[in-house]
């Protein structure tokens, strides 16, 4: 009942039903893109404390990514391009 009800929205409004995917995939981008943000700020961070623990410093070295890292990033980029696709469509739709 509710798909049916959404499938009948989406007909029927199909500028304003591309509006909200096109929110929707926003702010899952900059949902994504703050957690990338402070899982690198923290990995940095850590490298950081555990470099002033051992006493010949070395320099400091770029931090590593993990593969969640990784993931969220290219998913928050997809998220983008979703939903510049999606605020295009509904534009042109409106034309």
């Amino acid at each position: 009942m509710l798909i049916h009800s959404l499938w009948q929205f989406a007909v029927n409004s199909p500028s304003l039903s591309l509006f909200i995917l096109g929110s929707i995939y926003l702010i899952l981008s900059i949902f994504l893109s703050i957690n990338v943000w402070i899982r690198k700020q923290s990995i940095e961070q850590s490298l950081v404390y555990s470099d002033i623990q051992r006493l010949p410093l070395k320099p400091y070295s770029k931090a590593p990514q993990s593969i969640w890292t990784q993931l969220f990033q290219t998913v928050s980029i997809f998220s983008l391009i979703m939903a510049g696709a999606s605020y295009t469509s509904a534009f042109i739709l409106n034309l």
